[in-house]
């Protein structure tokens, strides 16, 4: 007798976050950052909103550096228990640094970028992001001489 089982592509439990991760831990270089925090970007008016979800980071530990027309959010997420004694049985929690980087545009500067944390959610607005659409009347020059009576 034959059984009927349910086929279960891989990519519906999650394998294609799990593959990204480990091409990214295989692929790091030393010292470079051990997790992606999860982002957010909206556009409100002329402003652009990133909103990184960093739970369990102080704001402290939180850097944001604009240079050029690149924006980086550098951080780091300690150890939760920090007794000597503690055996792990089970790590979940991404800890140790992390980096996320956003372009910017060509005309905006540093002094745009404003940020506030709050409750694990670090909210990065860019002010002017997205130009107001500048309409201007073009004049037509008319070169057809106007009809002489």
């Amino acid at each position: 007798m034959s059984s009927v089982v349910r086929f279960k592509p891989l990519f519906e439990a999650g394998l294609d976050a799990a593959f990204d991760d480990l091409v990214r831990r295989t692929l790091a270089e030393p010292g470079t950052a051990s997790w992606v925090p999860a982002a957010d970007i909206v556009q409100i008016g002329e402003d652009v909103v990133i909103t990184l979800e960093i739970p369990g980071v102080t704001a402290e530990d939180v850097e944001i550096e604009v240079k050029d027309r690149s924006m980086v959010v550098r951080g780091r997420r300690t150890v939760v228990v920090d007794e000597e004694s503690a055996k792990p049985i089970r790590a979940e929690i991404r800890r140790g640094e992390f980096s996320r980087g956003f372009r910017l545009p060509p005309h905006v500067g540093p002094d745009a970028v404003h940020a506030s944390y709050e409750a694990g959610m670090l909210v990065i607005r860019v002010s002017g992001a997205q130009p107001a659409p500048v309409t201007r009347r073009v004049p037509i020059e008319n070169l057809t001489p106007s009809p002489q009576a």
